[in-house]
């Protein structure tokens, strides 16, 4: 196998760090838009007021609504910074161009050909989709780094059985939950990896026994200053709790997004039900949401009404459970479809990607090649895997995740179509394997799924 060029690789890398510290000021635009303002309240709050809380004013008391993450990526910057400076979202700009710097790492394990490796390289630095993020205060970003820190190094110890491995994997789990809490959802995975492996009954269980108590060592101080201040034990942040007693922002959710989940399938459907329901502006519903005329005159009264109450909320919650029992083919296997093609296809143009900066037009096919890019290689690590042969080993266990990831979203109250970018480099890596393993016909698969005498890594 011929070496790679260091003087590629670092061009390359180069070019790809230059392309992300220029997206955000080609893109322009309020960093605190949409979802950043609620960071931002935070971050001021507690570099202001040393408390956590989303509240406004002087005098707010403590908060667990959003997780600390992103609230803490800004109270950093604050440290140097004005709230509205570059250099505040130079955290953000290095996250994005560290998953570049983890793809070539990935692909220099999966031993790729050098041609296809740096064409693979070359595209994902010249095809910032994830880093359109960077210019905003979003948790996709830094989670999307952080989880594929995590499956990099899950892998190195798959191939290495070594513990340091899959406590590094851990703790870079750890901190994305920070950011995105359902990355809690890899974790069975690797549970089940381990205990596939072949190493002794004695290392599996000292492996998974340090790997948990490596993610809870990260949400400990979380979990603590929550049952300090709050006097709850909750280990995340309660807006993804959802039960009887659920409140967000003080408000009644449960009825909501269960009524939500009997009929929306992509972002502006959550934008005008969920986020203007609540706050009561009134949005026009789309006719789908109802199945007879007194639905709709339900949502109308309550679009009429100056607050949103429990009250509303317990009405909804009985509405979406009639809505379900009378038509369960589409809530069960339609709704979920529709949500999985949305996700894979990017079949919206979301709000959240826009720029003052940029003519409408150009918006417009950013939008359109950023779908379509996104589209092929979704497709593509998705189904590549199994030509030719089942997948197996490492490729099987990042096939697990996005495909677990796909199907906890397409069941979900609210999609978006940033949730399935948190992957995106694992769909990326996965296309640009088996693209490898198909253009090579002399792979010899060892009993583990690991090829002898190979270019590719399966």
């Amino acid at each position: 196998m011929k070496s790679l060029p260091p003087k590629w690789i670092y061009g390359i890398l180069a070019f790809g760090l230059l392309v992300r510290l220029a997206l955000p000021l080609i893109l322009g635009g309020d960093p605190y838009r949409g979802d950043g303002a609620d960071y931002q309240r935070y971050a001021t709050n507690l570099y202001e007021e040393g408390v956590y809380s989303g509240q406004f004013g002087p005098g707010v008391e403590p908060e667990a609504g959003r997780m600390p993450g992103v609230p803490f990526l800004i109270w950093i910057g604050l440290q140097f910074f004005s709230p509205h400076s570059y250099g505040m979202l130079l955290p953000n700009i290095l996250l994005g161009w560290g998953i570049l710097l983890i793809l070539h790492f990935f692909l220099h394990d999966f031993r790729l050909r050098p041609k296809i490796h740096l064409i693979s390289l070359a595209i994902y630095a010249a095809f910032p989709v994830i880093d359109y993020y960077a210019s905003q205060f979003y948790p996709d970003l830094p989670a999307a780094s952080l989880a594929f820190l995590s499956s990099w190094a899950f892998a190195r110890y798959l191939r290495s059985g070594s513990g340091k491995w899959a406590l590094v994997s851990a703790l870079a789990l750890g901190l994305g939950l920070f950011f995105r809490p359902e990355l809690l959802m890899i974790f069975p995975l690797y549970l089940v990896a381990i205990w596939l492996t072949k190493i002794s009954l004695r290392q599996k269980l000292i492996h998974s026994l340090v790997s948990g108590a490596a993610i809870f060592l990260v949400l400990a101080p979380w979990m603590l200053r929550n049952l300090n201040t709050l006097h709850v034990l909750m280990p995340l942040g309660n807006n993804f709790i959802i039960e009887d007693n659920y409140q967000s922002q003080g408000t009644c959710a449960r009825g909501l997004y269960r009524w939500l989940n009997t009929w929306h399938y992509k972002e502006s459907h959550v934008k005008v039900a969920a986020w203007y329901l609540m706050d009561g502006t009134a949005e026009p519903i789309p006719d789908l949401a109802f199945d007879n005329p007194e639905e709709k005159a339900l949502l109308q009264r309550i679009q009429a009404s100056s607050a949103y109450t429990c009250d509303m909320d317990a009405e909804l919650d009985q509405l979406a459970q009639n809505r379900a029992a009378a038509h369960p083919w589409r809530q069960n296997l339609i709704l979920p479809l529709q949500r999985f093609f949305y996700l894979l296809f990017r079949t919206e143009r979301a709000d959240s990607f826009s720029s003052p900066s940029l003519p409408g037009w150009l918006t417009f096919l950013a939008w359109l090649a950023l779908g379509v890019f996104t589209g092929i290689v979704h497709l593509a690590g998705l189904g590549l895997p199994f030509i030719k042969q089942i997948p197996k080993g490492i490729t099987l266990l990042l096939w697990l995740m996005c495909l677990e990831r796909l199907l906890f979203f397409a069941l979900f109250y609210h999609v978006e179509n940033r949730y399935m970018l948190v992957y995106f480099p694992i769909f990326f890596l996965l296309a640009a394997s088996q693209i490898n393993r198909l253009l090579d016909n002399k792979i010899d698969y060892d009993h583990s799924g690991s090829p002898k005498n190979s270019r590719s890594v399966d």
